[in-house]
C-alpha cells in the first residue's frame, strides 16, 4: 500500500481512518450511496432492493499441475488414506464471511501487492498436502463489472524467509479471471487441486518453522489510472481483498507484501510485513478473509469401540462395519456399553418371543440364535437340517442344525420330501485309474472301488500311475507313458518303486582266473561260467569256490589245457589272467601254478 502522511493528505489515508471509524461506530455500505475506499461492505443474507446481496457466490477453479508447465505442483506422496481427514485453518472471525457478512474492502490494495495468512500446524501433521484456499474479493458501490487478473501463492514457512512452492497466474483461459460487480458485491475465489492429477501442492516443513502461509496477489486491477503510491486505485471501478469485522485477532500471521512507496509508504520501503508491524494509520482493523484446507501425508487411522452381538472391541471403523456396529472415532469400550443381542426364543408349545440369551435360558427356552427373528404368527423359526449324510432332522433352530453339523433349509421348510442333497465320493476304474463322482449305490460295476461320501478324484483317492522298469531302473510313470518306451514294463497301476520291482539279480561271474559280480546275462564269452544268482566272489585266500581259478577255461575239471589256455591269456594280456588282481605279470604264473598244484577244485 502506498506511502502517505498527514501533511500529503492522501486519500488513502483518510480511507483507512474511515474504515477505522466504520468499524468502530458499526455503519455499513448502502449500495445507494459510493462509499470510500475502506469501508465496511455489507452482504447480508436476505436481499434488499438494489442495496444487498442474498450471498457471496462462488468461482471455483480447479488446477491440474501436469498440465501447467512451470507453474507448481510435485509428486512423490501416496493419496491420504481413511485416518487423513482434511481440516480448514482460517484466522477469519466469525467463519460464516466465506457465504456472506460485512467485510472491510482494502481498497488502498495495488497492483502486485500480496494479502497472505501463516498457519501453524504440530509438527506430526507435515508433511501435508494442500487442497483448497479461498479468498474473498469485493467491490463497493462500483459502477461497472471489474474483471481482475490474480495469483495465487503458497509458501513452506512465512512468507519473507520461507520457499515459495507454488505460484498460479489467472490467465482467463486455464484459470479465469476474477469478475465482481457492478455495485456492491463480493466472489469467494475458491482455489482447488484435482485429486487425481498425478502432481499436487507438497508442504515438507523444510523450513522448521511448522508453518505454511497461503497468498493471494493483484496482478492487474480493472482501473488503475495511476501508481498505488500517489493515489489508491478507484473504488467505483475495482475490486480489493477484504478484512473482517471481527477485529484483528492474529496480527503475527496476517501478512501484507507492499509497494516499496518510500520511509513512509505501508509498510515502510515495501517488501513483507505483518499486520502487527504495519504502523496505525494503515493496519487494517480485521484478519484477512481467506482459509485453507489442507490433510496431513502420513496418518494412522483412528480407532473406535466396535459392538458386535454385545462384546466392545476397539477396531477400524472398515473392520467394524458389517460384522458390528461402530461407535465413533476414538470411542473406548470403557465409555461405550454395548446392548446384549436378542433373537428367537422358542418354548416347548411352539410359541416365540424375541429375548436375549440369558433371558431365554431363564424362562427355560431354546435360544435360536442372534438375530434370528420369530416367524410373523409368533411361532418358532425352525426347518428342515441337512446333515452330511443326507440325512434330513425336521423342525430344527438354526443354532440345532450348526451343532449337529448340518445345513438349515429355509424357514418353513420339511423333511417331505428329503430337501437334502445325497453325498457323492471318487469312484474308481482299478484297471484304467479312470475316475467320476458318484453317490455310493452307483459305484458298483466290477473293477471299481468307492472313496468314500465327500472324496474327490485325485492321484490319492483314485491313482491311475504305477511302476515303470526300463534297463533295471524303476520309475512312477502312466500305463500309457511307460508303454511308450521301448523295452520298458509297466508293473501295473498302484505299483511303487520301493520296494523296488525292477531290481536285476546278480552273481559271480568266474572268467579264467579271476571273478566279478554281474547278471548272468552279461556273464558271457570264452573261459566264463555264472556261478548263481547271490552268489559273491572268492575270499581273499580262497582260490577254489565259488569260482576255481586253477580251472581256467572253466570246464569244470583242471587238466594240461588249463594251463596252455592260461599260458595263453597271459601272452595277449588277457584280463582274465590278472588272478592277483594286480595286472597281467609274471606274478601271475607263479600264483596260477601255486593254485594248479594245490587242486582242490
Amino acid at each position: 500500500m502506498s506511502n502517505a502522511t498527514c501533511s500529503f493528505h492522501d486519500r488513502r489515508i483518510h480511507r483507512f481512518a474511515a474504515t477505522i471509524l466504520a468499524a468502530a461506530t458499526g455503519l455499513t455500505l448502502l449500495a445507494a450511496a459510493p462509499a470510500s475506499a475502506g469501508e465496511p461492505v455489507r452482504v447480508f443474507a436476505s436481499a434488499a432492493v438494489g442495496v444487498d446481496l442474498k450471498d457471496v457466490p462462488t468461482m471455483r477453479v480447479v488446477l491440474r499441475p501436469s498440465l501447467m508447465n512451470g507453474r507448481g505442483g510435485s509428486t512423490g506422496f501416496a493419496n491420504r488414506g481413511p485416518g487423513c481427514p482434511m481440516t480448514t485453518s482460517s484466522h477469519t472471525n466469525p467463519d460464516p464471511y466465506f457465504s456472506g457478512g460485512t467485510y472491510i474492502a482494502q481498497a488502498g490494495f495495488g497492483e502486485m501487492e500480496i494479502a497472505a495468512a501463516s498457519y501453524t500446524l504440530a509438527a506430526s501433521a507435515f508433511p501435508i498436502k494442500l487442497n483448497l484456499a479461498e479468498f474473498i474479493l469485493v467491490t463497493s458501490g462500483a459502477s461497472t463489472q471489474t474483471v481482475t487478473e490474480w495469483s495465487f501463492l503458497v509458501w513452506d514457512g512465512p512468507p519473507n524467509t520461507g520457499t515459495l512452492v507454488a505460484t498460479y497466474s489467472s490467465d482467463d483461459v486455464i484459470l479465469p479471471h476474477a469478475r465482481v460487480g457492478p455495485g456492491t458485491a463480493g466472489i469467494n475465489i475458491q482455489v482447488s487441486v484435482d485429486p487425481q492429477d498425478p502432481e499436487q501442492i507438497f508442504v515438507n516443513d523444510v523450513s522448521g518453522t511448522h508453518r505454511f502461509t497461503i497468498g493471494f496477489r493483484i496482478d492487474r486491477h480493472h482501473n488503475q489510472t495511476v501508481s498505488a503510491c500517489t493515489q489508491g486505485p478507484p473504488p467505483q471501478s475495482n475490486a480489493f481483498p477484504a478484512t473482517d469485522t471481527g477485529g484483528l485477532q492474529n496480527g503475527a500471521n496476517n501478512w501484507l507484501f507492499g509497494l516499496n512507496c518510500g520511509v513512509f509508504g505501508c509498510p515502510a520501503n515495501g517488501g513483507w510485513a505483518t499486520f502487527n508491524a504495519l504502523n496505525i494509520f494503515c493496519r487494517p482493523s480485521g484478519d484477512w478473509v481467506m482459509r485453507a484446507t489442507w490433510e496431513s501425508v502420513n496418518c494412522a487411522p483412528p480407532l473406535g469401540a466396535c459392538c458386535t452381538n454385545g462384546t466392545c472391541t476397539v477396531n477400524l471403523a472398515t473392520a467394524c462395519l458389517g460384522a458390528g456396529v461402530y461407535q465413533g472415532d476414538n470411542t473406548t469400550c470403557v465409555s461405550v456399553v454395548c446392548p446384549a443381542p436378542t433373537g428367537a426364543c422358542c418354548f416347548s408349545n411352539g410359541t416365540c418371543q424375541t429375548r436375549t440369551a440369558a433371558s431365554c435360558a431363564g424362562f427355560s427356552g431354546t435360544y435360536g440364535g442372534n438375530g434370528l427373528a420369530c416367524t410373523a404368527g409368533g411361532l418358532c423359526p425352525t426347518g428342515a437340517c441337512c446333515l452330511s449324510n443326507g440325512n434330513c432332522t425336521a423342525a430344527q433352530l438354526a443354532t440345532q442344525c450348526s451343532a449337529a453339523g448340518g445345513t438349515l433349509q429355509a424357514i418353513g421348510s420339511t423333511c417331505s420330501p428329503n430337501p437334502c442333497p445325497q453325498p457323492t465320493g471318487a469312484c474308481c476304474f482299478s484297471s484304467t485309474g479312470f475316475c467320476s463322482l458318484e453317490l455310493s449305490a452307483n459305484c458298483n460295476i466290477p473293477g471299481t472301488v468307492f472313496g468314500g461320501n465327500g472324496s474327490v478324484c485325485s492321484a490319492a483317492t483314485c491313482p491311475n500311475t504305477g511302476a515303470c522298469c526300463f534297463n533295471g531302473f524303476c520309475n512312477i510313470e502312466t500305463g500309457s507313458s511307460c508303454t511308450g518306451i521301448p523295452g520298458a514294463t509297466f508293473q501295473g497301476i498302484g505299483t511303487l518303486c520301493n520296494p523296488d520291482p525292477c531290481s536285476v539279480a546278480t552273481g559271480a561271474c568266474c572268467c579264467g582266473a579271476t571273478c566279478s559280480i554281474t547278471t548272468s546275462a552279461a556273464c558271457v564269452g570264452t573261459s566264463t561260467r555264472f556261478a548263481g544268482n547271490g552268489t559273491v566272489c572268492n575270499a581273499a585266500i580262497n582260490s577254489t569256490s565259488p569260482c576255481c581259478k586253477a580251472d581256467y577255461n572253466q570246464g569244470g575239471t583242471l587238466g594240461v589245457q588249463d594251463i596252455f589256455d592260461f599260458l595263453t591269456g597271459y601272452f595277449t594280456a588277457d584280463g582274465c589272467a590278472d588272478l592277483n588282481g594286480n595286472g597281467v605279470s609274471v606274478q601271475d604264473i607263479f600264483d596260477y601254478l601255486s593254485a594248479y598244484f594245490s587242486g582242490g577244485c
